[in-house]
């Protein structure tokens, strides 16, 4: 199954650009660029460190051009501890933000479970199994809405809100995955704007250039208001760089799904009932059983193509046509880039390809397409990392 043909066309990506300006200076230059080229500005919040960032930077702005108050829209994903709803509420309540608080069952990846490997916050159906009561500010249900994930769901929601076009401002940062750094890395001319798949809604990254330091540098600069679930995790010892706030249901967040038991344990004990596989995962997230192990290898008895075959099955038939996809790509990405064979566990220095990343995308399924042997490779190179 995994031998079908997929063909991906190679995109340039372009190298840094040093500035002698701080990445402050930059986000207020890229937010004053975006108010000039958009009629409507909003700012998409989570409650989290990097939404915080965006808010205050769009919030300064937005005073010095008056055009107050400024829409905020908060997807409010079930999933949330106790200080992300409280925060959220703070900002809530100042005069200068109208809040969109919504509460939808837009669709999540989980990666716990191959049973299941989608999960619905607010779903109707699952209500007995809702981890927290349902927020009475929040917005339930909008036109025209469809089970899809909120990438999908915004630019439509957003084209009906507004008249004219729209930014939707985001805390997207480079540093946090090769994917993210991908997309700001294309064009030398506002970079950190994407369109999206309506033609007057576009997608901002003012800070995508912001290190975690600097993410946590502004509020003491500033004094701004921030989520206390960090202060939470850093007495757990969390690094600053390994903290979410987002439901760690996904392929990369379900590593810190211990944090959740050990954190907030009275919510962590609901989140396993609500979430496929999640108690399962928070233990063995990290080892082989979820395909992350340093030493993941095939069944006993089997070859790595014996392997992938295996895993691949385990998947509903969608899942498997997607992986096996994933796999064909990444072995004619190899093949058209050298003429050596497909090492067996540590990544080819060339291609990024190896059987290990093969057998772990048939085990995971990557529906969010976060395993890319061609960027590995591009982020050991001296102009990426600069």
């Amino acid at each position: 199954m995994f031998a079908m043909p997929v063909r991906y066309k190679r995109r340039k990506t372009r190298t840094a650009v040093r500035s002698d300006k701080s990445v402050w200076d930059l986000s207020i230059e890229r937010t004053h660029r975006i108010y000039d080229l958009y009629d409507n500005v909003a700012v998409a919040f989570s409650g989290g460190k990097d939404s915080t960032a965006v808010l205050n930077i769009t919030l300064e702005v937005a005073r010095e051009r008056d055009a107050l108050p400024l829409d905020v829209v908060f997807y409010d994903e079930e999933v949330c501890t106790p200080e992300t709803i409280d925060y959220v509420r703070r900002v809530a309540a100042k005069e200068d933000v109208n809040m969109v608080w919504l509460a939808l069952p837009v669709m999540h990846r989980n990666a716990c479970s191959t049973r299941q490997p989608y999960w619905y916050p607010w779903a109707p159906e699952a209500k007995a199994l809702w981890v927290r009561e349902m927020p009475p500010e929040a917005i339930t249900t909008t036109k025209g809405f469809r089970r899809a994930p909120i990438g999908d769901h915004s630019p439509g929601y957003l084209a009906d809100r507004y008249n004219g076009t729209v930014a939707f401002s985001m805390g997207i940062r480079a540093e946090e995955s090769l994917i993210r750094r991908r997309g700001v890395s294309h064009r030398r001319q506002d970079n950190y704007i994407n369109g999206t798949s309506n033609p007057v809604v576009s997608y901002a990254k003012p800070i995508y250039d912001w290190r975690t330091a600097d993410v946590w540098t502004a509020p003491r600069m500033h004094g701004w208001d921030y989520n206390r679930s960090y202060d939470l995790m850093d007495k757990a010892g969390i690094k600053p760089a390994s903290q979410r706030v987002a439901p760690p249901f996904g392929e990369q967040p379900m590593m810190g799904l211990w944090m959740w038991a050990q954190c907030w344990p009275e919510l962590w004990d609901k989140m396993g009932e609500r979430v496929d596989g999640a108690a399962t995962a928070a233990r063995y997230a990290g080892t082989q059983v979820y395909g992350s192990g340093a030493q993941s290898r095939p069944p006993r008895g089997m070859g790595w193509e014996q392997g992938i075959e295996y895993y691949l099955a385990k998947h509903p038939p969608n899942i498997q046509t997607w992986a096996a996809r994933r796999i064909r790509g990444f072995i004619d990405i190899h093949f058209r880039d050298s003429s050596d064979p497909i090492p067996e566990v540590v990544a080819h220095p060339k291609t990024g390809v190896s059987w290990t990343l093969l057998l772990k995308t048939a085990r995971q399924g990557d529906l969010k397409s976060r395993t890319d042997p061609r960027m590995k490779v591009k982020s050991q190179t001296p102009e990426a990392k600069g």
